[in-house]
Order: C-alpha cells, then sequence, then structure tokens
C-alpha cells in the first residue's frame, strides 16, 4: 500500500469516527430535550390551627343552618321557629353543628292518645355535653281533646341493628324528655344529643 493510498484511507476514517460521533452527540441530545422534566415542587404548608368563636354564635336560616359553635355558645334558628340554644361551657371544644327540618315520622300519629306537635327536627352530629340545650318550638294551643296532657320532647336514639354486612339497618327507638310551655312555645332541655330526630309530642291517658 503506496504512502497516498494511506493517507486516503486515514481521511476516511477520521471522516467516519466525525459523523459517530456527531451522530451520538445528536441522539444524546433528542433524548434528553424527549425526557419528561418533573415538575417544581411545591413548599410544605404548616397547617394553620382553626380557633374555636371566642364569642357566642347566633345564626337563622330556612329549613338547616350549619354553624361552628365553640364554648362560647350560641343559638340557631329556623325559618319555622324552631330553635336550638346551646348555653356557655355546653361544649368543651368547637364542633360544627347542623340544625335542621328533619324528616317527618308517623310513629305519634299510631296512637289515639299521643300526637305529635310541630315539626319534626333533626340535630347532628351525635356530641357530648357538658349543659344542657335547650329546644323550643312556637306552640298557641295543643291538639283538640290533649287540653292538660302531657307535653315532652321525644328523642329518637339507636337502638342496635338488624341484618347484617351492607344490609344491616340501624334500629332506633324514641325516649321521651320533659317539656314545658312558656311565653307560647314548648321547649325541653337535652342532657345528650344522639345526632338524630327530635319531636314534641303531647300525650293524654288512653
Amino acid at each position: 500500500m503506496d504512502m497516498e493510498t494511506t493517507r486516503r484511507s486515514s481521511a476516511r476514517t477520521a471522516a467516519n469516527v466525525t459523523r459517530l460521533t456527531a451522530l451520538l452527540a445528536s441522539v444524546a441530545w433528542v433524548a434528553c430535550a424527549s425526557a419528561p422534566v418533573p415538575p417544581p415542587q411545591a413548599p410544605a404548608v404548616e397547617p394553620v390551627p382553626v380557633s374555636p368563636p371566642s364569642n357566642p354564635v347566633h345564626r337563622s336560616g330556612a329549613a338547616q343552618i350549619q354553624a361552628d359553635i365553640g364554648p362560647a355558645g350560641g343559638s340557631l334558628k329556623l325559618a319555622n321557629g324552631a330553635t336550638l340554644e346551646i348555653p356557655a361551657g355546653a361544649l368543651d371544644s368547637s364542633v360544627s353543628l347542623t340544625f335542621s327540618q328533619g324528616r317527618a315520622t308517623s310513629v305519634f300519629a299510631n296512637n289515639e292518645y299521643e300526637r305529635a306537635l310541630g315539626p319534626t327536627l333533626n340535630l347532628s352530629p351525635s356530641v357530648a355535653l357538658s349543659a344542657p340545650l335547650k329546644v323550643s318550638i312556637p306552640l298557641d294551643a295543643l291538639p283538640e281533646g290533649f287540653d292538660g296532657g302531657e307535653l315532652t320532647l321525644a328523642t329518637e336514639v339507636p337502638d342496635g341493628q338488624q341484618g347484617r354486612g351492607v344490609h344491616a339497618m340501624v334500629q332506633t327507638r324514641w325516649d321521651y324528655l320533659p317539656a314545658v310551655t312558656e311565653g307560647g312555645r314548648a321547649q325541653a332541655s337535652m342532657d345528650s344529643a344522639a345526632g338524630m330526630r327530635l319531636q314534641f309530642v303531647v300525650s293524654r291517658e288512653d
């Protein structure tokens, strides 16, 4: 092999190496360009503690009211006149209470000696109390034939379950609390709140 042939062979080899290097660099650039870039991480934010209301909270609404009530207490009043009063000290911490008109019950219409008074109410959630709550409704007069009857507030409470698994149903019963009339209203005090329905009832001797 002469000198000229050797120089041409070396030149071709160098050119091939240069092209290969350029090709590899191009592939590497394309791979880097197409690789997903992770989004920037948001800085961690420490949760801000929520302080309970320092003053009594008073709310009114149509058929349902939801409010955060703290140890300072407050009151919730529906458009139908039903009122829930929470005295100071009844709650040890802030609780989101919902006071509403509940699903009507026919339990108290099945007997001649018992009648429901006013709307069926609902108070949720179930909450521990350090002092009684007061519930009241407007009451102009008792039903005919029930003058002098016993006035109570019926409270729905859980009473076990029936069935199993997804078909299990919570059974309830109604407990009775004494109630009075004052200033054109029926009212009663509750030492506990089960998070279920409430109904004022008047009954007479059967």
